[in-house]
């Protein structure tokens, strides 16, 4: 007889093919209700526009953030009731490079793309696709006049393209820094494009902004045309790089001979006007279907302006326009401002990961709590705090967590703008935490620890001597390593060049390892070989992978790839493996510049194994759950017959821990847990612990990773 038995097999050679991008799989909310878009890795200023691409009647928002991540939210909803889900497909040839328009410039009823290109040139791309299908290919890398001489578009500036003289074809007109517009005509058709160069001072507007007298400027500029008074020509709407709001210049000629003419420097005109630290991005389009315009609003250039995308509805109608702010935060999704530094740990010792997250903010960042309301295997987050424990700091905090004086509760260290490290003591209890600033970290000179600019600190046990070391990232790329020298009671940090200075740490010719800027570590047996391997982010959005050859007392660091994930993370990637669903692999958070999360689920293979029945009664199955774990870790195990078995745990050097169970077990399944304790009832250290289990026969090994 032959039965056919499941085995999961978790896939780790291979640096990133289990891993599938998820983006609302896992529910997030705060006190205003329910987050979408939960894991797009957050906003920060949007250059956006309005288009339905994929012609299906309702509007899609096409994005370039000021990280240069660019892409696009699909209406999932409709034209009248939208709702915006960000795409994670991908568009043939869709590329955006400082700033983008797409137009329907040669008249075959689907979108065009116009880009940005180096120096200041344009780039076209035609679609060669479909209306509901695009398809960007590279017609041009410099768009040319007719004269065939390249077309600037200043750098910093949101050009647009609008049929300005009313003729049926779409004109250029963009900004320059001197607060002028250029215009280039359209002298072809709406099939076949040509665009002559008329003016640099288009109708004679120069706008010049300031808050003060004696503080007049001009800067780069972001534009939009709308018929907004429903006369039938196109008005004009003009952010400016130094203005607070926006400009209102109206038509009052016709829609072939324009007059425009300045009426507004703030608006709305009403007590909703657009009012931000400065340059204002305006989108008018009518996003609820009513027949009148709404408006859009981001701010460009300040990644640390609290407004993302900004929601304006018209209350009025389309000749009498009446705009009232609904939201500052449109797509609502998960964002702590800038340099979000995530860090998992079990805050309140119910069994499942908590998620506290740093943040870059001016004047100060903030710390941030989200309670893990859900369970280890449905987690599900509320934002409780996004000040936890009043913990802020100049500009960035960035956490991470051990029980740093051995009472079994976990202790706080926040890495500082300043390059130093705070803790905070946990006064409470594992399940109450109560963190109480107790000052800078100090080495055991007692000197304070300072690694320049932008710690980023991470703490484990390389030794597994029951201690935790610190491994800090830092604003040079570069990484710098504290061994514990004290105890699980009272630490010691020293520093140490031996574990991760350079790639070789025991040749003092080996280069040193260095990510370029804002190196971001962690830690953990990423090849299952007994040993420590790192991965990193830095300031470009890569996330590096070192596999460590060597041994954790004597490593060897070899870089297996610096684009661990073919994702661009934009800027300052921050990584962080946990298992997020309990299901015994690593699941991989990023955190970036935008401040959001970006999330990676580790996906389990499946195999099928055809054995024969007598095989099945020396055959038996250990697993622990949770793992990692932070108080207990169940042990189940199956036996396949009647026999002795032993149950084991050993550290990572092959130490014993204590034994769960040595005896004789009956056909079937037994439960068994782990407290995280020694053979002398003590607790044992953060750090990877094996498992072993067996008989004569046969014993299998598994890896437990203890958290405090």
């Amino acid at each position: 007889m032959k039965i056919l038995i499941l085995l999961f097999i978790t896939v780790g050679v291979g640096y990133s093919q289990t891993l599938k991008r998820e983006l609302n799989s896992i529910p997030f909310s705060d006190s205003q209700g329910s987050l979408v878009n939960i894991f797009s890795g957050g906003t920060n200023n949007l250059e956006h526009q309005f288009v339905d691409l994929d012609n299906d009647g309702d509007y899609d928002i096409f994005y370039l953030d000021s990280d240069g991540t660019y892409g696009w939210y699909e209406n999932t909803g409709n034209a009248a009731d939208p709702h915006f889900e960000l795409s994670l497909d991908t568009i043939p040839g869709l590329f955006f490079n400082d700033w983008f328009y797409l137009v329907d410039i040669d008249g075959d009823n689907d979108f065009d793309l116009f880009t940005g290109a180096n120096g200041a040139f344009i780039e076209f791309r035609r679609n060669t696709g479909t209306p509901s299908l695009p398809h960007f290919v590279t017609e041009q890398d410099t768009l040319k006049d007719n004269n065939g001489e390249p077309i600037y578009s200043e750098f910093g500036c949101n050009p647009v393209f609008a049929d300005i003289d009313d003729d049926g074809d779409k004109d250029f007109i963009s900004g320059n820094s001197v607060g002028t517009l250029n215009f280039y005509e359209n002298i072809g058709t709406p099939s076949g494009f040509n665009f002559k160069f008329i003016t640099n001072q288009w109708q004679g507007i120069i706008i010049i902004s300031g808050g003060k007298r004696d503080d007049f400027r001009h800067g780069a500029s972001s534009l939009d045309f709308a018929d907004i008074d429903n006369d039938g020509d196109l008005d004009l709407f003009w952010g400016d790089f130094f203005s607070r709001s926006l400009y209102f210049i109206q038509n009052t000629g016709t829609p072939a001979v324009p007059d425009m003419q300045v009426v507004y420097n703030r608006y709305p005109h009403n007590q909703d006007s657009v009012f931000t630290s400065g340059f204002n991005m305006p989108r008018f389009v009518d996003i609820d279907n009513d027949g009148d315009q709404d408006l859009f609003v981001s701010v460009l250039y300040d990644p640390t302006v609290p407004q993302s995308l900004m929601f304006y509805r018209n209350d009025g109608n389309a000749g009498a326009s009446d705009f009232h702010k609904v939201t500052e935060n449109y797509l609502k999704t998960l964002d702590v401002g800038n340099d979000s530094a995530p860090y998992f740990t079990d805050l309140d010792n119910d069994g499942d990961f908590d998620l506290l997250l740093g943040s870059t903010k001016n004047p100060d960042g903030t710390l941030y709590y989200f309670q893990n309301t859900g369970s280890r295997t449905t987690p599900a987050y509320l934002l409780v705090d996004s000040l936890y424990s009043g913990i802020q700091g100049e500009l960035s905090v960035s956490p991470a967590a051990a029980d740093l004086d051995g009472d079994n509760d976990p202790d706080l260290l926040i890495g500082n703008f300043d390059g130093t490290l705070s803790l905070y003591l946990n006064t409470g209890t594992p399940s109450s935490p109560s963190f109480k600033l107790s000052g800078k970290l100090k080495d055991n000179l007692g000197n304070n620890i300072d690694v320049g600019v932008y710690a980023r600190p991470f703490i484990f046990d390389y030794d597994n001597d029951g201690d935790p070391d610190l491994a800090v990232g830092a604003f040079n790329g570069k990484f710098y390593f504290y061994k514990n020298t004290g105890s699980v009671q009272s630490y010691q940090f020293a520093a140490d060049t031996s574990f991760i200075h350079r790639l070789n740490p025991s040749d003092p010719g080996s280069p040193i390892i260095d990510v370029g800027d804002n190196s971001a570590p962690f830690f953990l047996d990423y090849d299952n070989d007994g040993d420590y391997d790192f991965f990193t982010g830095n300031r470009d959005g890569f996330v590096y992978y070192y596999r460590n050859d060597g041994t954790n007392v004597h490593p060897l660091w070899t870089l297996v790839t610096n684009k661990y994930i073919e994702q661009d993370f934009g800027a300052d990637a921050f990584p962080f493996f946990v298992d997020i669903d309990y299901d015994t692999d690593q699941d991989f958070f990023v955190g970036n510049l935008k401040g959001g999360l970006y999330l990676y689920r580790n996906q389990t293979v499946t195999g099928i194994t055809d054995i024969k029945r007598d095989q099945i009664e020396d055959f038996f199955l250990v697993s622990a759950y949770p793992n990692p774990f932070n108080s207990e870790s169940e042990i189940r195990f199956e036996a396949g017959r009647q026999a002795h078995y032993s149950i084991r745990i050993f550290d990572i050097l092959g130490r014993d821990v204590t034994t769960i169970f040595d005896g004789t077990l009956t056909k079937g399944i037994h439960q068994f847990h782990w407290d995280g304790k020694n053979k002398n009832n003590i607790p044992a250290a953060t750090g990877i612990y094996l498992l072993t289990a067996g008989n004569n026969a046969s014993i299998k090994t598994i890896k437990l990773i203890l958290l405090k």
